[in-house]
């Protein structure tokens, strides 16, 4: 019976630190993934990925139920219901461990299983340095993005001389056309269509990545 005991004991541990990764995990995707999502598929995919993992959520629920009843039918120890206290629907709700703003403040907003007795000691340390990492891969996220606008900014840049240039080459072309009328007028078109497309992408491009205010 000792040895049941036990065993139940570290399936309701287990279950505890599996529902809390759920939670935290459904709750970065609302405030992320879900929030961001733009199109029809991709706001799709977000909402069945936060249904993945609410099964997660309520795997680890019924998992985590079945044990303590075995450990209240087990023992008589009046400590262990304290310590393994019944999950409320009230005690799954996300805000509480998800909004990085209410890192460091009172755990008494919590739910009781964030801060379960000694051995589970750091647990909110621990969801500190959940949004540490997440944080950092934000951070990455985002210095991968402006690397990405720079290299962009540049490639605007880059069709805009290029059209310029070639306008430049067609004029110079025509120039030295001579006494051929046909060649000058077609180096003279050429030179007329790559200043508008010079011109549009001036147009397309102002105002958004590239400083186009030049000359």
């Amino acid at each position: 019976m000792a040895a049941e005991l036990e065993l139940r004991k570290g399936q309701a541990n287990d279950s505890l630190d599996g529902l809390m990764l759920a939670l935290c995990t459904q709750g970065l995707l609302l405030r992320t993934t879900v929030r961001n999502a733009e199109g029809t598929k991709t706001k799709t995919r977000a909402f069945n990925e936060v249904t993945k993992v609410r099964r997660e959520v309520e795997a680890n629920v019924r998992s985590y139920r079945r044990a303590r009843k075995a450990i209240l039918a087990l023992s008589t120890d009046p400590e262990l219901p304290k310590k393994y206290r019944p999950i409320g629907k009230g005690d799954l709700k996300t805000a509480d461990v998800t909004d990085e703003r209410r890192l460091g403040q009172s755990t008494d907003n919590l739910a009781w299983f964030w801060s379960l007795g000694a051995d589970k000691a750091g647990k909110h340390e621990w969801t500190e340095e959940f949004y540490r990492v997440s944080w950092l891969r934000a951070k990455a996220r985002t210095s991968r993005w402006w690397e990405e606008g720079v290299i962009v900014s540049h490639e605007m840049l880059f069709v805009i001389l290029f059209h310029v240039r070639e306008a430049e080459v067609w004029k110079e072309r025509a120039s030295s056309s001579g006494n051929l009328e046909g060649r000058r007028a077609f180096a003279h078109r050429m030179m007329l269509m790559a200043e508008r497309r010079a011109d549009d992408a001036r147009k397309g491009f102002a105002g958004k990545v590239v400083d186009t205010d030049w000359k």
